[in-house]
């Protein structure tokens, strides 16, 4: 059975990450699939290349970038009326999220959120996969009512081996030392939903059942209770060391270290040790140097 495909790219989704998520769910595709690939916002020419059999039209006019997700929905709306796909995939970026809910709701089409897989089975039914319940369970969801049948999945994060993670508890003071943090280990900033809500990191580092999944050798979380929603994301970390002022905190239940602490200033402690541990570093190497 034939089907039609459309695949849907907003603003905050750079091409490169667009196609990496695009080249790993090609092979899930149905074979003799029809597949379209909108990219929303001011992108007149494609550098990247991308998977065999997909057709990429730049809609650079009808789907702006204006980041109004009203405008961005009604501009899609038109052209999903036009093209008559029977599935419609967004990546699970903020915005990605954002204007699939406002078409599900305004155009009456079901939407499952965050797929980890997907497969279709001979009828064009298609079986949707997401974790559940803190992610200890899978759930396998099947759209009964209408023609379309809509989701969002989760994109691919770069593989990190520290992950440097702040929660509400660390405020904005503590998320510049944590940004500080992750780049002088090499590693990666992340957050807890509470803090994306609160503005204190982008939806990008957000990391839980509703964010990313992450498994990094060492995982830092400063000033994060951990909810359920958040261990989900980030369990399966080799190391867990945990920063929290509220030594009954649910994290240290699953925490290798323990640290009852301000976030803030045990951040900057360690930014001091690694900066000392650095110059002692260079002024050996100098004094090395000064001998031969």
């Amino acid at each position: 059975m034939k089907t039609r495909w459309l695949m849907i790219s907003p603003p905050d989704v750079r091409e490169r990450e667009f196609f990496g998520l695009a080249a790993g769910i090609r092979g899930k595709i149905p074979a003799d699939a029809q597949i379209c690939v909108l990219l929303a916002g001011e992108r007149e020419k494609v550098k990247l290349p991308y998977p065999e059999g997909m057709q990429v039209l730049c809609q650079s006019g009808p789907v702006p970038a204006s980041h109004d997700i009203s405008l961005m929905g009604a501009s899609l709306e038109k052209e999903i009326r036009k093209w008559e796909p029977d599935v419609i995939l967004f990546p699970a970026s903020d915005e990605g999220k954002q204007i699939a809910a406002w078409m599900a709701g305004k155009m009456g089409i079901g939407l499952t959120a965050d797929l980890t897989d997907f497969y279709m089975d001979e009828k064009g039914v298609l079986h949707q996969i997401r974790m559940a319940y803190g992610a200890s369970l899978q759930a396998e969801i099947v759209t009964c009512a209408g023609k379309i049948q809509m989701a969002t999945i989760k994109m691919e994060q770069e593989k990190a081996d520290i992950v440097v993670a702040g929660g509400l508890g660390a405020g904005k003071e503590g998320f510049a030392l944590l940004a500080r943090l992750a780049r002088m280990l090499g590693g990666r900033l992340g957050a807890s939903r509470a803090a994306v809500d609160a503005g204190l990191a982008p939806f990008s580092c957000q990391i839980g059942q509703s964010g990313n999944y992450v498994n990094p050798k060492i995982y830092f979380a400063f000033g994060i209770s951990g909810a359920v929603q958040h261990l989900a994301g980030m369990k399966d970390s080799g190391r867990i060391v945990a920063v929290n002022t509220d030594e009954r905190a649910p994290i240290f239940n699953y925490a290798d270290y323990k640290i009852c602490h301000d976030a803030a200033d045990t951040a900057r402690m360690m930014l001091e040790c690694l900066e000392n541990r650095r110059k002692k570093r260079e002024a050996g190497q100098k004094t090395k140097e000064e001998r031969k």
